[in-house]
């Protein structure tokens, strides 16, 4: 049974080297694993991926903690005219923030949040 994968993953190698238009080596070798735990996501959290886990879900989670903080600063930032950002006396009078634009970033927000919902649900 392994054979016989190793061999339609040879052919399916082989036709994408002829696809994209890439000579293979003659000594090609395909591995195939069967009946281990692959894909089960305890295997993200045993020893030998910890780490890696541990390091991509900071970065991820880190990145999309990033992102919403700016959805939600800018708009607010945008409307206030960015007043007092660097700490002196604004020229002009600063405008105040109303429920209807903080309804506006709660909207943008929300909107934002759907979007990343479905990419990553068809990821």
């Amino acid at each position: 049974s392994s054979g016989i994968n190793a061999e339609k993953a040879k052919e399916a190698v082989r036709f994408m080297a002829r696809l994209n238009g890439v000579e293979l080596h003659e000594g090609l070798e395909v591995k195939c694993f069967e009946g281990e735990d692959l894909g089960e996501l305890g295997v993200l959290f045993s020893a030998k991926y910890i780490k890696e886990t541990i390091l991509l879900s900071v970065i991820y989670f880190g990145n999309i903690l990033i992102f919403l903080s700016l959805i939600l600063f800018l708009p607010m930032a945008f409307n206030s005219e960015f007043c007092g950002g660097d700490g002196a006396v604004p020229e002009h009078k600063c405008k105040k923030l109303s429920q209807q634009s903080l309804l506006k970033t709660a909207i943008v927000i929300s909107a934002t949040i759907k979007g990343l919902l479905t990419a990553h649900g068809l990821s």
